[in-house]
């Protein structure tokens, strides 16, 4: 039964409203220049990273910067031990 309808349906024209093709066509453009497709860069690879070698120059300043570093963190050790020198003094005291 639904079968019959079902091809009763597909044969029976659909009746749909007619539209004027004046209103659906559009005027043309005349074409004055052709137009060329845009390039588009392709990514490049990545450049390989060479180290930059240090020259002598900067590796003196280097080492220089590491001395005064290292002579920093020796005076902050110092301190350190006084306080807690000193601290400990006190204790005794009392």
């Amino acid at each position: 039964m639904i079968q019959r309808q079902k091809k009763q349906a597909k044969s029976e024209p659909i009746e749909q409203p007619i539209v004027q093709q004046e209103e659906v066509e559009e005027e043309e453009e005349p074409v004055l220049a052709v137009e060329k497709p845009v390039e588009v860069p392709v990514a490049e690879a990545p450049k390989k990273v060479y180290k930059r070698r240090v020259t002598d120059e900067r590796r003196e300043q280097l080492r220089e910067q590491m001395k005064k570093v290292r002579e920093i963190k020796k005076e902050r050790v110092e301190e350190k031990k006084n306080i807690l020198d000193a601290l400990a003094k006190e204790k005794e005291r009392y």
